[in-house]
């Protein structure tokens, strides 16, 4: 069974601890070898590296020294390292987004909860591929005693019997539309951690995503 509760805290630490691990990774290999003062060559492991890759080994070799140039070669390290963790956190912080037979389910999400409640909303966007309308039938997560469809604001919040989501159609599940509402929860929400939802759908059955909880305000 996956665990939850550890998956990354966030999509920045993931790629700050992503980032680290290279740096580490790439010093440990210790793929410069010196022969003279005037002469670099590659550890053979360092010839399959990428480039960019070679260049922030040749930067992570400047860290023992003391020279200005060298102390130089150490800020160039540091923007090397947010270069690389930039380009780490874009697909990281797009990938929230799950495809399931004709469905895509794009940003689950929820807020993470005051201390006492245990009733939260879960939002998201839904398009439907297929060219005939389904319907959101259940709902239900290990994370609550049961969860329900509601009516948005407008309508007042009620429990409903379904969700349309009409063929080749977005709708948007949020607090002014039709949308999903946990009750009881049982275990506890943090903020930056997924937890399992499934949907039951009238025509195509059962899907299981993961909603993403975002931190409180």
């Amino acid at each position: 069974m996956v665990n939850y509760r550890r998956r990354p805290a966030a999509a920045l630490t993931s790629a700050a601890l992503r980032v680290a691990a290279l740096l580490r990774h790439l010093a440990e290999l210790r793929l410069l070898r010196h022969s003279g003062p005037q002469r670099t060559e590659w550890h053979p492991t360092g010839t399959q590296l990428a480039p960019h890759h070679r260049d922030v080994v040749r930067l992570l070799n400047g860290f023992g020294y003391q020279s200005p140039e060298e102390r130089c070669v150490m800020y160039r390290v540091i923007k090397i390292a947010a270069v690389i963790a930039a380009m780490l956190v874009a697909p990281v912080a797009t990938a929230h987004e799950f495809k399931i037979k004709d469905f895509e389910f794009i940003h689950p999400w929820t807020r993470e909860p005051a201390p006492g409640i245990k009733d939260v909303p879960v939002y998201m966007v839904l398009r439907n591929k297929a060219p005939t309308e389904d319907r959101i039938i259940a709902v239900s997560s290990p994370f609550a005693t049961n969860a329900e469809l509601r009516a948005g604001k407008a309508n007042g919040e009620g429990q409903i019997g379904a969700i349309p989501i009409a063929g080749n159609a977005t709708v948007e599940l949020d607090a002014d539309r039709p949308h999903i509402l946990l009750r009881g929860l049982i275990e506890p929400l943090d903020g930056y951690q997924y937890f399992p939802l499934t949907l039951t759908f009238e025509r195509a059955g059962q899907m299981e995503i993961e909603v993403y909880v975002e931190e409180a305000n």
